[in-house]
């Protein structure tokens, strides 16, 4: 027994120690320095990690069965963020749309203003012609508006205000330093970078908490790891800081975890949170504001479900729903201020009314276009659309359960309709269909439902679960291609074109960095471990069914 319990210690400690060198890391980037450790390259320090997890899980099972399942699924997630979102560190850059998020982030904490001309010429956003251009000469140029003197912002302010803390750490910290750099040095881009990454543990926490009120604990799990891996997900966590694809995933699961606690008669205080966490959404990315039909139509529904006059409710209700759209319009406020003293209007679209459209012309190239399309990049997520149209087999199956699952559905379809909107369906430069990145906390809901149909068929089960490792290093390698120029950045790319340039990252990848190889491969046999465990444990330690 004394022998079990000090390989315990060892192992438990081993892996608080590895853990605490990939956090500095991610914390502090390459200015964390241990002398008698090379933390420049520390995929060692992974490989350690999940070798020492994988002997806990294997040796202590009898063990860890005792523990709360929560436990394990969280410090599963820790080990993820903290090493597979940055086993692969690349020196940080400002680049095209994330100039503008973080001009903001700039021009509020050093010069207390909203005038971006020196952020614009810092970041050299000319080269983009996103924000001006560059003349004949060689002279960047960034013209003023008209009205207001100020140099516009076609993006959203609030991935900056998230930034804002973890900024403020980063300048209390450099206190010492002459400022040559005004915010733009290492220590600021790294903490900005930790931020991106704690922002998207904690979307990939609540999305687990959100469903595990209606699925298993290890359909739940393997559902946040599909959205996490085999999709644009996992490259907009791992390569894209300063882009608010992550804040607004974010938002979205705070949004979903606060609706999945729904009941048919919720409190004021309910309906304030709840309009709250969509305006907050809406702060990230503006297209998120469609989610204020969400609660509507979800109640709407159960009124008529039940025989409800939804007139006559509606009047009864009307002191919540007020409280639900000024909670809403509060957490919009910032955005709607920043408009103001830029464009001198409460209300546009930055890129030109012709940016967007009513109607979605472009759905079919939005979802299938080489051009990055949703399904063409990332064709195992039609699964989850597959999910939704299949019977529900989550823990509950009572009306108000089923209610909320199909709502979901509907929020993912709002979020198609905007995005097929927009000529630009493309997204330019993007890794797959980007702005759906959010809309997969929906879709999260239809794949669990999915994944429930294939764990009931020993046959699908089988099949299902190497395919699984095989998108998983599918979306790797293209990944890694994509990053490195194998494939086109804004242009359509035809799936050949796709395993070409992943026959091609592979042996270079093996060839320049065999240990991440190694580590992917330990990482995939620490989840499955953490997934048989889960699905292993008995349904009543969560409770039984929905929160609904």
């Amino acid at each position: 027994m004394w022998l079990k319990k000090t390989i315990a210690v060892l192992l438990a400690g081993g892996m608080l120690f590895c853990l605490f060198i990939l956090a500095g890391k991610s914390f502090l980037g390459d200015l964390f320095v241990l002398k008698w450790i090379k933390t420049a390259d520390y995929t060692k320090t992974c490989l350690y990690l999940f070798s020492l997890f994988i002997f806990f899980m294997l040796f202590l099972r009898k063990e860890i069965q005792k523990i709360n399942v929560h436990v394990v699924v969280l410090i599963s997630f820790i080990f993820i963020f903290f090493s597979v979102f940055q086993y692969d560190y690349y020196p940080l850059a400002i680049e095209a749309d994330g100039v503008g998020y973080f001009a903001y982030l700039h021009s509020m904490y050093f010069d207390h203003d909203l005038r971006f001309k020196n952020e614009y010429r810092e970041l050299h956003a000319a080269r983009y012609g996103v924000y001006g251009w560059i003349s004949e000469k060689g002279k960047e140029l960034y013209p003023m508006l008209h009205r207001t003197k100020r140099q516009p912002n076609a993006f959203s302010i609030g991935p900056s205000l998230l930034w804002y803390p973890f900024y403020t750490l980063a300048d209390l910290i450099n206190q010492n330093d002459p400022r040559g750099e005004r915010g733009y040095g290492p220590i600021y881009l790294n903490i900005v970078r930790f931020s991106h990454i704690v922002y998207g543990l904690l979307a990939a926490i609540l999305l687990y908490f959100t469903l595990i009120a209606f699925f298993r604990p290890g359909t739940s799990f393997l559902t946040v790891l599909f959205v996490l891996f085999l999709s644009p997900t996992y490259y907009y966590i791992k390569s894209q800081t300063f882009y608010s694809h992550i804040p607004s995933f974010f938002a979205i699961s705070l949004f979903l975890f606060i609706f999945s606690r729904v009941r048919n008669n919720s409190s004021y205080l309910y309906w304030a949170a709840m309009g709250s966490s969509i305006g907050f959404a809406a702060l990230m990315r503006w297209q998120n504001a469609v989610l204020l039909l969400l609660p509507i139509f979800y109640f709407c529904f159960y009124w008529f479900k039940n025989k409800i006059n939804v007139i006559k409710m509606f009047r009864q209700e009307i002191s919540k729903i007020m409280i639900f759209l000024v909670s809403f319009f509060v957490f919009c406020l910032p955005q709607l201020i920043a408009f103001k003293i830029i464009y001198d209007s409460y209300f546009l679209i930055p890129q030109g009314d012709s940016f967007l459209s009513a109607f979605p012309f472009w759905i079919v190239q939005t979802l299938f276009s080489s051009f990055h399309g949703l399904f063409y990049w990332h064709p195992v997520l039609i699964l989850g659309v597959i999910g939704f149209f299949i019977k529900y087999r989550g823990l509950d199956r009572n009306s108000s359960v089923r209610n909320f699952f199909y709502t979901n559905a509907l929020g993912f379809s709002f979020q198609t309709y905007i995005n097929s909107s927009m000529w630009q369906y493309w997204a330019g430069s993007s890794f797959g269909a980007r702005r759906f990145i959010d809309a997969l906390g929906f879709l999260a809901l239809g794949i669990a439902n999915f994944l429930e149909m294939i764990w009931q068929n020993r046959a699908l089960r089988m099949l299902f679960i190497p395919l699984f490792y095989l998108l998983f290093f599918f979306n790797v390698f293209l990944e890694k291609a994509y990053t490195w120029s194998m494939i086109l950045h804004n242009s359509p790319v035809s799936w050949w074109q796709m395993f070409s340039a992943c026959s091609k990252a592979f042996p270079f990848l093996y060839d320049t960095y065999p240990r991440m190889i190694y580590f992917l491969f330990l990482f995939v046999i620490a989840m499955t471990l953490v997934a048989m465990h889960l699905f292993r444990s008995p349904v009543h330690e969560f409770g039984e069914g929905s929160r609904l």
